[in-house]
């Protein structure tokens, strides 16, 4: 589970900074939705500092195919 957890959080923070431009915000909101087909958990890692959400060791849970929104 948390090799699957790791690449989707890659791939949705790489989609994210994209742009080669840094977000400047106080929040950011994320929406994911799984297509997998067991559950999955989804964790927000910061690469400019040593910060992560939820918390250390925690992850949120997507039990569904619905639309979920993180907001950090």
């Amino acid at each position: 589970m948390w090799i699957i957890r790791a690449a989707m959080v890659a791939a949705f923070l790489t989609a994210g900074i994209a742009a080669g431009t840094p977000a400047k915000a106080d929040q950011m909101t994320w929406t994911l939705t799984s297509k997998y087909q067991y559950k999955v958990q989804v964790a927000f890692y910061s690469k400019s500092r040593n910060h992560l959400w939820p918390d250390n060791n925690e992850a949120w849970n997507l039990n569904d195919y619905a639309p979920h929104r993180f907001t950090l």
